[in-house]
This record gives C-alpha cells, structure tokens and sequence, in this order.
C-alpha cells in the first residue's frame, strides 16, 4: 500500500469525526485488562475529538502516515489549541497535490 492512500485512509478516520454530524469512533485496547476475578476485559474509548482519535491512531498503527498525520494534528494543538480535525482535512486534501515516492 502507498503511503498516499494509507495517508488518506487514516485521514479519513479523523475526519468524519468532523462537524456537529460526525461520526462517533470506537477505538478498543488489543490487549486485554484482567480484572479482579481474573475475567479480562478490553478498555474501550468512544469519541469525537480530533486529538484522542490522532492519539489512539498513533498507538494503533505505528507507521509513517499516521506519524504524519500525529504531526500536523500536534502542531496544530501546540499553537493554536484546537482545529486539529480541520488541519487533518487540509493535509489530506493538500496530500492529494503532491507525489509521494
């Protein structure tokens, strides 16, 4: 896979948390939590914000698109505090002028 439509893909993920419509996103820890009594469970996250779905993306897929995509959601955070849903649209959309090799 291109690392323009892997990009694009988890672009896409953010994204539609966009907006007052957007989508809810269910991320799920892969390794199970055990419990008291020994049953495991698995530690769930539902949400809509921008920089939690970034971060979980990050600890989910440790690959350069999502490293790209960390980086212009953070550096978004870091200067302006919010927006970072937006900077990811801009990237993704800015993605599609350039050739990536």
């Amino acid at each position: 896979m291109s690392l323009h439509t892997e990009i694009k893909q988890r672009a896409q993920i953010v994204i539609d948390t966009m907006g007052p419509n957007g989508k809810k996103v269910l991320f799920t820890d892969q390794k199970p939590t055990s419990r008291k009594n020994g049953n495991p469970y698995f530690k769930s996250i539902i949400t809509r914000d921008g920089v939690t779905v970034v971060d979980s993306l990050l600890s989910k897929h440790d690959d350069n698109a999502t490293k790209l995509i960390y980086d212009v959601a953070n550096s978004t955070v870091d200067k302006v505090g919010d927006g970072t849903t937006l900077s990811v649209l801009l990237f993704s959309h800015f993605i599609d002028g350039v050739t990536l090799e």
